[in-house]
């Protein structure tokens, strides 16, 4: 069963859905839109793909540390980066505001609590919620207060889309709220926590929930379409390709599932538990998953491609970029690896602390955190 704490450290969850508006507000995180530049959310996308569409550094040449930034408690999130700037939160309860060239602080907000989830950006405004039960929004360029959102619960990730801020809480809700003004469009409620990062396709948004289901809810009204029931807690965040699901579970399996609905394609044992930082990657027809090993599994079929050893060590949420899977271990290291063959392609290791959370990456810098509050860039010289 999940625990607070990988709820706390594991967990740097997000809430994505299309909503209201249109017209008015760019699709900035919607699925299948191309940020060469950005990771405006958590997972990239609205539908939680994992992909970043590049560049990746040249993983033929050498790759080393361009920067690195210090906070003053563990980071057990993801960053996020838009116009040149990296966001991240830190359990020392402050959100940063860092130049993604040189590493140096534009600005930092002190919040008081706790954040241990991915901000997301849209219209030059950061959302982002702290363990003070409370959301926020502020200007991206300045770290202004704009408006604020109490819940009852502290939150996921949040996700945007079309004027619509989507959170999930750990009193088992999940919220749309107005982006311009924090005032709650709908709420959707389940007795327990809404632990996973919801993903949004075709006006539907997925979020699992610690009651061993997986959701399916419309994302104008907040109405539930159909549930999934898997045989424990769904604290990871689906990834929602071609009208398929993909989510795994604490009950030792990953899923297809699909999106009309809600039956079954295809299951496969994962030997652990699915835990809520292990969140899927969709790209060209085989799914990534990061379990104690990163697994190369078939769309279609379900069937193992291949399987990458990380000698046994928790492995977090890949990231695919140019042909090559990225992802983080909990012990000081991240892979980068050929997302046909399996292959190893580089290996890197960042001294002292463990890693919390998965990379990131954006015109060509990969940026990953650990246990000590640090923030590295890597790239090529």
């Amino acid at each position: 069963m999940i625990t607070r704490r990988d709820a706390l450290i594991l967990g740097a969850t997000g809430l994505i859905a299309p909503a209201f508006g249109a017209a008015s507000h760019p699709s900035i995180v919607n699925a299948g839109q191309e940020h060469r530049d950005s990771w405006p959310m958590f997972r990239g996308d609205s539908a939680h793909t994992g992909v970043s569409h590049g560049p990746g550094p040249d993983l033929d040449r050498d790759i080393v540390i361009k920067w690195r930034f210090q906070t003053e408690d563990a980071i057990a999130s993801s960053p996020v980066i838009a116009n040149g700037t990296v966001y991240i939160g830190g359990v020392d309860g402050t959100l940063y505001a860092i130049d993604a060239s040189s590493g140096n602080e534009r600005w930092s907000l002190h919040v008081g609590s706790p954040i241990t989830s991915s901000p997301a950006i849209a219209d030059g405004i950061v959302y982002f919620p702290s363990e003070d039960r409370t959301v926020y929004a502020v200007s991206a360029a300045s770290g202004e207060e704009r408006w604020r959102f109490k819940s009852d619960g502290w939150g996921s990730s949040p996700s945007i889309a079309d004027g619509v801020v989507y959170i999930g809480s750990m009193d088992g809700s999940l919220h749309a709220l107005d982006m311009t003004s924090g005032k709650e469009r709908w709420l959707f409620k389940r007795a327990n926590g809404a632990f996973s990062s919801p993903a949004v396709s075709q006006g539907v948004v997925y979020v699992g929930c610690s009651d061993h289901y997986l959701y399916a809810i419309n994302a104008m009204t907040g109405e539930e379409r159909w549930g999934f029931q898997t045989g424990d807690s769904v604290s990871a965040s689906a990834s929602v390709v071609d009208g398929i699901i993909y989510v795994g579970s604490y009950d030792n399996n990953l899923y297809a599932i699909d999106a009309e609905s809600g039956s079954e394609r295809w299951r496969i044992e994962t030997d652990h538990p699915v835990l809520s930082d292990s969140s899927p990657a969709v790209s060209n027809g085989i799914v990534f998953a990061g379990l104690f090993g990163l697994f190369a599994i078939d769309t279609a079929s379900g069937v193992e491609r291949w399987r990458f050893d990380t000698e046994n060590d928790q492995s977090y949420s890949p990231v695919v970029v140019d042909d090559v899977v990225y992802t983080s271990s909990r012990w000081q290291r991240f892979y980068a690896i050929d997302a046909s063959s399996g292959e190893q392609r580089r290996m890197f290791e960042i001294g002292g602390g463990y890693i919390r959370s998965s990379p990131i990456i954006a015109s060509g810098i990969i940026y990953i955190s650990n246990s000590k509050g640090t923030l590295y860039a890597y790239g090529n010289p």
